[in-house]
């Protein structure tokens, strides 16, 4: 029985069509699954209706890009209302800004010798915030990268943090957060192993955030025994997942075991129903 509440699609940054990615999900045996695209839920729509199709228990979530204490974190989001006025406004807003964000990117490349249109990039990313990803695809489709090795070598040196045409974030995690809290939805620190140490992730819970992903690739050994800890202590929320990109990541599925219920609980928690026979098959929850 697996479970898995952290992926990627070519929404935001995945290889995989929201399509292909429930197909995925359901091929390799997992039966509980959350497609988490960075900063838009454009795909969840089609992501569900496959989900629906092949009998995979799904749920759409988002993974906002912030800033907190002058440093990049993720913040998970699940249950949000997509027809909320409150989302609506918000997400407005926030890819209002992405896509000056965008031009400043796409800014930097032209100075660097790499003239791409912003048209054309939204035209990629089927009108959702863009991503390298979609950069870069446009750029194959310009000439200017020709292989999978050129690919890799523009990434770390155009778009990589702190690259030649990066652009900082600005987006605060308060600013998510309190829309999150205002609409019931429930927020989630990503993978927090990234974090200098422990007591950011503390800052995080006592700003609000309902919980935090314990089960992920990378926490493992004394990482894994002190998040494990935390999350006794504080009693919140635990979640899990591969933070699967397909091709574009070398994270795989089944990378990490997450138990039942860890998905059981996160879709009680934002009032979706796993079906009873899922429970049994696994010879229930603990």
């Amino acid at each position: 029985m697996q479970v898995d509440l952290h992926s990627h699609s070519t929404a935001s940054d995945g290889s995989h069509s929201p399509h292909e990615l429930a197909l995925t999900f359901n091929l390799n045996g997992i039966k509980i699954a959350a497609l988490t695209d960075h900063d838009t839920m454009g795909g969840g729509e089609e992501f569900l209706q496959t989900a629906s199709e092949i009998g995979l228990t799904a749920t759409v979530g988002i993974e906002f890009s912030t800033v907190y204490r002058g440093m990049e974190v993720h913040l998970l989001g699940y249950g949000l209302p997509p027809g909320d006025p409150r989302v609506i406004e918000f997400m407005g807003n926030h890819h209002s800004y992405l896509k000056e964000r965008m031009k400043e990117t796409l800014s930097k490349l032209k100075e660097c010798g790499f003239d791409i249109s912003i048209e054309k990039v939204y035209e990629i990313s089927k009108g959702n915030p863009p991503m390298p990803s979609h950069i870069m695809r446009e750029l194959f489709n310009q000439g200017y990268i020709n292989n999978l090795k050129d690919i890799l070598g523009f990434f770390y040196e155009y778009l990589a943090f702190g690259a030649k045409a990066w652009v900082d974030h600005e987006t605060s995690i308060d600013d998510p957060l309190k829309m999150m809290l205002d609409v019931g939805a429930i927020p989630i620190v990503a993978h927090p192993y990234k974090f200098p140490d422990n007591s950011w992730l503390e800052e995080l819970l006592d700003l609000g955030a309902k919980g935090f992903e314990l089960y992920y690739p990378d926490h493992t050994g004394q990482i894994f025994d002190d998040l494990w800890e935390i999350a006794r202590q504080r009693d919140c929320i635990v979640t899990g997942g591969s933070d699967y990109h397909g091709a574009f990541s070398e994270r795989k599925l089944l990378e990490v075991k997450i138990p039942l219920e860890v998905g059981v609980k996160l879709f009680e928690a934002i009032g979706q129903v796993v079906p009873v026979d899922i429970i049994r098959a696994s010879g229930g929850v603990e």
